[in-house]
C-alpha cells in the first residue's frame, strides 16, 4: 500500500477528522502561547506567578467540588433530555457553591487571605465565585458542541478565549504594572469570551434547550442515575488534581515565592501541550470509546484504545524529551534570565509529563467500563507518595531535589495507572510499557549526545 493510499485512508477516519479539527484550535493556541509567553514572562515576576498559582488552586478546588463532577458525565447520555438534565444539575450545584463561598468571603475575607498567604490579591478574591460559574457554563457549552459534532465551534471558542486572556495579561502589565491581578482578570475574560463564542456560533435552539427549566423530579432522577460520578469519580478527580497542587502549597511553606513562581511557571509551560493537545484529543477519544463499547463491547474498546494509546505517545513524547535535555537552556533564552530556575524545574518534570499525556487522554475510559475505583486507589497512593517525597526531601536537600523526587514518584505511578487501565481491557500492558520506556530512553540518549556535540562545537568555536 502506497503512502498516498494510507494518507487517504487516514483522512477518511472519523476519529482522525475530528482530532484534526480539535488540533487546529489547539495548534493555534499553542503557537500563540509560545509566541506570547516570552513577552508575558518578561512583564511579570516569579513572585506574581507564585501568588496567582495559589489563587488558581483555590479556584480549582472549588470548581471540582461545585458540580460534584457531573460535568464528567455530559458525553455519556444517548438522550438529549438527559444531557440537558445533567447540564442544569451541574449549573444549579455550582450556583449554590458560588453563593455559599461569596457569603463566606463576606465574613472571613481576611482569614482566608491570611491562610493562603495571598494578601497581594486582596478583594480580587471576590471574583472567584463568578469565575467558577463561568467555568462550569463554559464546560457545559463545550460538551454541547462535542455532542453535536461541532468541533470547530469548540476550537474557535478556545482560540478566541485564549487570545483574549493573554492579550489582557500583556495590556494590564504595560498599563498598571505587573501583579497577580492581571492574570485573574485575564481568566475572567477568557471564560466570558469562550461562552460568548459558543452561544453565538451554535444554533439558538440548542443553547435555549439547556436553559429551559426541567422538573425537579427529573434532576433528582438524573443525579441518582449518575451517582457514581460524585461517589467514585469525584474523589479520584479531586485527589489527582489536589496532588498536582500539593507542591505549590508545600513549597510555599518551605521555600520563597520566587521558587514557587518558578515551579508554577515551569508547570504551566509543561501543562500547555497537555491541556491543549489532550483537550483536543480526550473528548474525541471519550466519545468514540463510548461508541466502540456500545458497538462491540470490551473487545472493540480494547482494540480502539490499544492503537491510539501507542500512536499518541510515539509522536508527542519527542518534545518532552527535548525539554528534559535542553530545558535549562531554553527557558532563560526564550523567557528571560529570571526564569533560569524554571528551566531546571522543567528538565526535572519533562519525563513525568511525557507519560502524563496518555493518562490525561485515556483515564475517562475507566468511566466507560465502570472501573473508576482503580483510578481512585491510584490517586490516593499518588497523593501520599508526593507528600512524602516533597516533605522529607525539601527539608533535607532543598527545592530542586524536592522537585526531582516529586517528578520521579509521579512518573512511576501515573504510568503504572495507565498500564493498569490497559490491563483491565485485556491488553498486554507490559509490552506497551516496555515499548514506551525503551522509546523514551532512546530519545533521551540521542538528544543527550546531541547536546554534548553542541557543547563541544561551541567550545571549539
Amino acid at each position: 500500500m502506497s503512502l498516498w493510499t494510507k494518507l487517504a485512508g487516514l483522512s477518511n477516519n472519523a476519529v482522525f477528522r475530528k482530532a484534526v479539527v480539535g488540533f487546529s484550535g489547539s495548534a493555534a493556541i499553542t503557537a500563540a502561547g509560545m509566541l506570547l509567553s516570552p513577552v508575558i514572562s518578561r512583564l511579570y515576576r516569579p513572585t506574581d506567578y507564585g501568588e496567582y498559582a495559589v489563587f488558581s488552586i483555590l479556584l480549582g478546588n472549588l470548581s471540582i467540588v461545585s458540580s460534584l463532577n457531573y460535568l464528567g458525565a455530559l458525553l455519556l447520555p444517548k438522550r438529549h433530555e438527559r444531557f440537558v438534565a445533567l447540564t442544569q444539575l451541574s449549573l444549579w450545584l455550582s450556583l449554590i457553591v458560588s453563593v455559599s463561598f461569596l457569603v463566606l468571603l463576606w465574613f472571613f475575607e481576611d482569614s482566608i487571605l491570611t491562610f493562603f498567604d495571598i494578601h497581594s490579591i486582596g478583594s480580587m478574591v471576590f471574583w472567584i465565585p463568578f469565575i467558577l460559574l463561568a467555568s462550569v457554563l463554559m464546560s457545559c457549552l463545550h460538551s454541547l458542541s462535542i455532542r453535536e459534532n461541532q468541533y470547530s465551534v469548540k476550537a474557535v471558542s478556545d482560540v478566541s478565549a485564549n487570545m483574549t486572556g493573554k492579550g489582557y495579561n500583556i495590556a494590564h502589565a504595560l498599563w498598571f504594572g505587573p501583579s497577580p491581578i492581571g492574570f485573574i482578570i485575564g481568566d475572567l475574560l477568557n471564560r466570558a469570551v469562550a461562552i460568548g463564542t459558543v452561544v453565538f456560533r451554535l444554533p439558538s435552539r440548542l443553547t435555549l434547550q439547556m436553559l429551559r427549566p426541567l422538573p425537579l423530579r427529573l434532576l433528582v432522577k438524573t443525579a441518582l442515575f449518575y451517582r457514581r460520578f460524585p461517589l467514585q469519580v469525584l474523589p479520584s478527580t479531586y485527589l489527582n488534581i489536589f496532588s498536582s497542587q500539593l507542591p505549590i502549597l508545600m513549597l510555599k511553606r518551605y521555600c520563597d515565592s520566587a521558587q514557587v513562581g518558578s515551579f508554577a511557571f515551569a508547570t504551566s509551560m509543561m501543562e500547555l501541550p497537555i491541556s491543549l493537545l489532550g483537550g483536543a484529543l480526550s473528548p474525541v477519544v471519550m466519545r468514540d470509546a463510548v461508541q466502540a463499547h456500545h458497538d462491540g463491547g470490551i473487545e472493540q474498546l480494547a482494540k480502539f484504545c490499544s492503537g491510539y494509546f501507542r500512536r499518541i505517545f510515539l509522536g508527542l513524547a519527542i518534545p518532552f524529551a527535548g525539554v528534559a535535555i535542553f530545558g535549562d537552556l531554553i527557558f532563560p533564552t526564550v523567557f528571560g534570565g529570571q526564569w533560569k530556575t524554571a528551566g531546571v524545574v522543567a528538565c526535572l518534570l519533562a519525563g513525568y509529563y511525557a507519560f502524563r499525556l496518555n493518562y490525561y487522554i485515556f483515564v475517562a475510559v475507566y468511566t466507560v467500563i465502570h472501573k473508576q475505583i482503580y483510578d481512585l486507589l491510584f490517586n490516593i497512593v499518588l497523593l501520599v507518595a508526593r507528600f512524602a517525597a516533597i516533605y522529607f526531601v525539601v527539608q533535607s536537600h532543598g527545592f530542586l531535589y524536592a522537585v526531582g523526587a516529586y517528578s520521579a514518584v509521579s512518573l512511576v505511578l501515573t504510568a503504572l495507572n495507565s498500564y493498569v487501565l490497559l490491563g483491565t481491557l485485556g491488553i498486554r500492558s507490559w509490552k506497551v510499557a516496555l515499548e514506551q520506556f525503551s522509546y523514551f530512553a532512546a530519545l533521551l540518549g540521542v538528544l543527550y549526545l546531541a547536546r554534548l556535540g553542541l557543547n563541544n562545537w561551541l567550545h571549539l568555536g
